[in-house]
């Protein structure tokens, strides 16, 4: 009788963010974007990543934070349906009353076919969000940049 070893290949597939940025006083100075590490909408799902522009973007240069979400080149994309059409939550936390009072926006893939969810040709497509997530003078003093240091949370809600 022959036999055949199968290996699992043990993957964590990370559905929700969480992202430590540090330095933020020196990354709005330098006023370019900095890009999350991977997450996903699910296991085997969309592979997504978070654009902070922590000296804002276009219009918003020098006044906000800017987040965006950009759908990244993945394993999956080729059983995945497309296009993208999930909300993903964003949220700003609150680092000195815990869970109490983050500060959430939503951005909402629609399903209407743009550049922002079709499936990615490169390493990731246009991004989607927020322009104007919070001030930079609601931001300072704030309970959500202490020892200046942020932390972002997303997470796709299916």
């Amino acid at each position: 009788m022959n036999y055949i070893l199968c290996r699992k290949k043990q993957t964590t597939w990370h559905t929700k963010l969480i992202w430590t940025i540090q330095d933020f006083a020196a990354l709005q100075r330098k006023g370019s974007f900095i890009c999350s590490p991977d997450f996903y909408s699910r296991d085997q799902g969309y592979k997504l990543n978070l654009l902070v522009y922590p000296n804002g973007d276009g219009r918003s240069e020098g006044s906000h934070l800017s987040i965006y979400v950009a759908v990244a080149k993945g394993e999956f994309d080729a059983i995945l349906p497309w296009p993208f059409s999930k909300t993903v939550k964003i949220s700003l936390l609150n680092q000195k009353q815990g869970e109490k009072n983050h500060l959430m926006k939503l951005v909402v893939f629609n399903g209407a076919e743009s550049q922002h969810n079709q499936k990615p040709i490169n390493e990731r497509n246009n991004r989607f969000g927020r322009k104007q997530f919070i001030s930079h003078k609601e931001l300072t003093d704030s309970p959500y940049l202490v020892d200046d240091t942020i932390f972002l949370e997303a997470k796709v809600i299916e």
